[in-house]
């Protein structure tokens, strides 16, 4: 699926569920930062993910803390790879954004697992986000 495509399923909520894993995360905020700037591509990634669980009653494990930190390590991707001709492309360049554990440096489990860091942005308690 192209990105577009990918973008339009997105934002038509027609993706099914088993189609939205981490790596179509990754690819909907790279693809969001490179249209949008920071602030408006973090709205669009927060609701369409949102969206996203509301359709398929997943509404609870929406986690702004994990979004918001993805979106900005994902930015900093974009930064050191300006170049990348593709989603893929943007992946061989950060090949860290390629698993959940991206976060492991930054924040203490329990930190992030926290209701507080569910419900707000929390700042990292291991090393400064990028």
């Amino acid at each position: 699926m192209s990105d577009e495509q990918f973008l339009a399923a997105s934002d038509a909520g027609t993706l099914p569920k088993e189609d939205f894993a981490h790596g179509q995360h990754v690819r909907l905020a790279c693809l969001y930062l490179g249209r949008h700037g920071f602030e408006d591509a973090s709205r669009l990634v927060a609701d369409g993910i949102k969206s996203f669980a509301a359709r398929h009653g997943a509404s609870g494990l929406y986690h702004e803390t994990i979004t918001h930190a993805w979106l900005l390590l994902i930015a900093e991707g974009r930064r050191r790879a300006p170049d990348a001709d593709s989603f893929e492309g943007f992946l061989r360049a950060n090949p860290q954004l390629r698993t959940k554990g991206a976060l492991d440096p930054y924040y203490d489990p329990a930190t992030l697992m926290s209701d507080e860091a569910r419900a707000s942005f929390v700042l990292p308690d291991r090393a400064p986000l990028p």
